[in-house]
């Protein structure tokens, strides 16, 4: 399945009259309802732990490598596609605290998340690198295709 598929099959599932989604790259094609001016873009890369020698995103897709991540995250759909060599570790359930006990109780090699997440984390964790480049960003734009006409 590609990305924009899952992405489709997400869309789906919301429950909320109004809700922030993720925009879908502009070569996919999903849905004419779709958004189309995304307000926002937020970066997601990499926090490694202490001793692990890589400098930017590309790096950390390196064979022997366990990334964490957390389920269901737009960034994990994301590196569900795009990963060939390491290995996606992800949380039993959706949520970045998760990811983060995952990383810290199975020591893995690196966190993706959020860059706004994985800063405040770097602090809890000396010696630890968020990288300075991103895997991919996240757009998101406002839906309102199940919020009622007057």
């Amino acid at each position: 399945r590609t990305g924009a598929r899952r992405h489709h099959r997400l869309l789906g599932q919301r429950s909320h009259d109004n809700s922030a989604i993720c925009c879908p790259p502009p070569h996919h094609s999903l849905d004419a309802s779709l958004p189309e001016a995304p307000y926002a873009e937020i970066e997601a890369t990499y926090l490694v732990r202490p001793g692990v020698p890589f400098h930017t995103a590309a790096q950390v897709d390196t064979e022997g490598v366990r990334v964490a991540s957390s389920r269901r995250s737009a960034y994990t759909l994301w590196l569900e596609d795009n990963l060939r060599a390491a290995q996606l570790v992800q949380t039993e359930e959706p949520g970045a605290e998760g990811s983060w006990d995952l990383f810290q109780d199975r020591e893995l090699e690196a966190l993706a998340g959020l860059r706004s997440f994985l800063t405040g984390k770097a602090a809890e964790l000396p010696g630890s690198r968020l990288l300075d480049d991103r895997f991919t960003s996240i757009q998101q734009a406002p839906d309102y295709r199940n919020r009622p006409m007057h």
